[in-house]
């Protein structure tokens, strides 16, 4: 699943996820049934014409609110811009790359006050709202755990064309404490995560969750949403994650702003 292929108008310098591709064999990864992971989905790009792709993960937040990467719903998109709901749909419900499930579109884009794109060490994380709510459980905001593993999820490539999986895969990892990442890798909002070397995340995991199980009860939970890899070598670095915990009180005061009509419907954005 490593971070590099999407489309080169998302590239950054070293870092952000969406560049170029790897040829990771992911064998070893397993296959992954959506609904272990509650709020899970899969964030499309509009090529015109009512034709969608996945593009990166997305993770219900509330009713009507997602999040996912801030690099993957900038201006730099190739097809217009970001407050369109033309732009961005999501899927819900389906572990079927592009096919069933619950579709709901994007009528507004919220990236984090921090985030510059292009720019390394700010915070990587975006909301998206969606014109009607979604009729599933959103996840539960967990702080990461070092001494537990960790599951990257997504439909990210699998192959060294970057071509995306057609269905969910999860690939098992494990926290490394901050001190064990690359010097000047990791932010204190961010998660240093350290996989087998030989197979990783790659194009279309960006913005995807990493999980954990809830204390007591076994659910999955998000402790991250995927932004980056701490350096320039595939497989031999640590992926860095942006830690949802950290996020929790702008989310939960950008959730709070979210106007939700009578109708169960957002309202659509000003012109």
């Amino acid at each position: 699943m490593r971070i590099r292929t999407v489309v080169s108008a998302l590239t950054v310098a070293l870092t952000l996820i969406g560049s170029s591709a790897c040829t990771h064999d992911r064998s070893a990864e397993l296959v992954a049934d959506i609904e272990d992971y509650p709020g899970l989905g899969s964030l499309e790009i509009s090529s015109g014409d009512d034709r969608w792709s996945h593009w990166c993960g997305v993770t219900l937040v509330a009713a009507t609110v997602g999040i996912t990467a801030a690099h993957c719903v900038t201006p730099s998109t190739p097809v217009g811009p970001i407050t369109s709901r033309d732009v961005f749909r999501a899927r819900f419900a389906s572990s079927v790359r592009e096919a069933g499930g619950i579709v709901r579109h994007v009528g507004e884009v919220r990236s984090h006050p921090s985030f510059v794109y292009r720019e390394v060490g700010n915070v990587d994380a975006a909301l998206v709202i969606f014109t009607e709510a979604v009729p599933i459980a959103p996840t539960t905001l967990l702080p990461p755990d070092a001494s537990a593993p960790i599951a990257l999820v997504g439909w990210g490539g699998i192959e060294s064309d970057g071509a995306f999986s057609p269905k969910l895969k999860r690939l098992d990892a494990a926290i490394l404490p901050a001190e064990a990442c690359p010097d000047g890798a990791i932010q204190a909002w961010e998660i240093c995560v350290s996989t087998s070397g030989e197979i990783d995340t790659t194009g279309g995991d960006s913005g995807g969750p990493g999980s954990q199980r809830l204390p007591g009860d076994g659910r999955w939970g998000t402790v991250g949403i995927l932004s980056r890899w701490a350096g320039s070598r595939h497989g031999e670095v640590p992926d860095i994650y942006t830690s949802v915990y950290e996020l929790r009180e702008w989310i939960a005061a950008e959730v709070a702003a979210t106007e939700i009509g009578p109708d169960g419907q957002h309202p659509s954005p000003a012109a």
